[in-house]
């Protein structure tokens, strides 16, 4: 990943396009310093992920989040143009956790796996995973819909991740391709540029 503080081009000749990222805020950085060596590439990876997709995706940080959508003046994004966000969990100054959310195709209105969707049905919803440094990279087994990030707030539903496989392609038409957290990841960066 390349900062533009670490690093000198001498031929630019030879590059089509060269991205050049942020360096993370402050907060994630101390967040990255606690982690093993393994998920801090994991999570940069994903963070350089997310604002490589489009040049119109900002990150904007606050002590305790890291979002990702299109930016609305200095410090915000608009509500409803976001992606991404990593979410730490702390308690009295204390770290708990690094959780991490994407806005995802998700039925308008209240969920029951019961009621038959359509397309018409659509709207966009947060979804969390968990805590990063738990969670499973390759397979996600199961899908958190959280209605309030802290981590004490109780308004958490867990769902199969075949039981949203199959609603995503009710409401959607399409297919996933597979479990992954990258797969989800390009889920979300696909529907927020149609709802730019």
């Amino acid at each position: 990943m390349l900062y533009p503080e670490t690093y000198k081009i001498n031929n630019t000749k030879n590059y089509k396009e060269l991205n050049i990222f942020p360096k993370p805020s402050r907060a994630l950085k101390n967040i990255l310093d606690k982690q093993l060596l393994e998920y801090q590439e994991r999570i940069l990876e994903i963070r350089e992920k997310i604002l490589s997709f489009d040049k119109r995706i900002s990150e904007v940080s606050t002590s305790v989040t890291s979002r990702y959508g299109l930016k609305k003046g200095e410090d915000s994004l608009y509500k409803d143009k976001i992606c991404a966000e990593f979410y730490i969990r702390s308690f009295k100054g204390d770290f708990h956790g690094l959780d991490f959310f994407l806005w995802l195709p998700f039925p308008n209105g209240r969920m029951s796996f019961n009621r038959n969707y359509d397309q018409s049905a659509k709207g966009i919803i947060k979804i969390g995973f968990g805590d990063l440094r738990f969670s499973s990279w390759q397979t996600m087994s199961s899908i958190m819909i959280q209605r309030n990030p802290r981590p004490n707030a109780r308004a958490t539903t867990v769902y199969n991740f075949q039981q949203y496989s199959h609603l995503y392609t009710v409401i959607t038409g399409k297919k996933l391709n597979g479990n992954s957290l990258d797969v989800l990841l390009d889920i979300a960066l696909e529907e927020w540029i149609e709802r730019l």
